[in-house]
């Protein structure tokens, strides 16, 4: 199975798995749902954007694949190297392998940050150190993006929708708001 129709699946996947949790949460009190539904139909308005241009590349893949095999064929004769320009932008096992360590140890950081600092700080630390330590961005796109990101939860949870979220457990513990 070519990897395109392996991205239509996982769409429909990640999709049938959305609608899922809006169906489940459909019953639930207005203030209990309102969370899950704030994430979901953004996601869901993502994953499905994406599963339309995955299903659109899939099909321009079955109706271009003998087009595309010839010129594989003969972009390889031509270069002499035996590789295709597709295998040369391949990584190599031990940086998929890094990367996807760094990514679980970010996941697992965020966790536990938000856990300790609630919402509002946790992501505005966070969001900092991954953007200025692993994504080696600049100090001022760090601060701005994760002031940006306090500023969000600041005032679509607690002004708009008048949910406040939790202070972590460092918050509780101190009595910090």
């Amino acid at each position: 199975m070519s990897r395109k129709k392996v991205e239509v699946l996982f769409s429909v996947g990640i999709v049938s798995f959305l609608v899922w949790a809006i169906w489940e949460a459909r019953q639930w009190p207005p203030p209990s749902k309102l969370f899950p539904w704030s994430l979901a139909f953004t996601v869901l308005a993502l994953a499905l954007l994406h599963f339309a241009l995955a299903w659109r590349a899939a099909l321009k893949e079955n109706s271009a694949g003998n087009l595309a095999t010839k010129r594989t064929e003969d972009a390889i004769a031509s270069a002499g190297t035996g590789r295709s320009d597709s295998e040369s932008l391949l990584i190599s096992p031990e940086i998929a392998r890094q990367r996807a360590i760094v990514i679980c140890c970010w996941i697992v950081a965020f966790f536990i940050g938000i856990s300790l600092l609630g919402f509002k700080l946790g992501s505005l630390f966070l969001t900092f150190m991954f953007l200025k330590f692993t994504a080696r961005e600049s100090w001022t796109i760090s601060a701005t993006i994760a002031v940006a990101n306090y500023l969000f939860f600041w005032l679509v949870f607690d002004i708009a929708l008048r949910t406040p979220l939790g202070s972590g457990l460092l918050g509780d513990y101190f009595g910090i708001n």
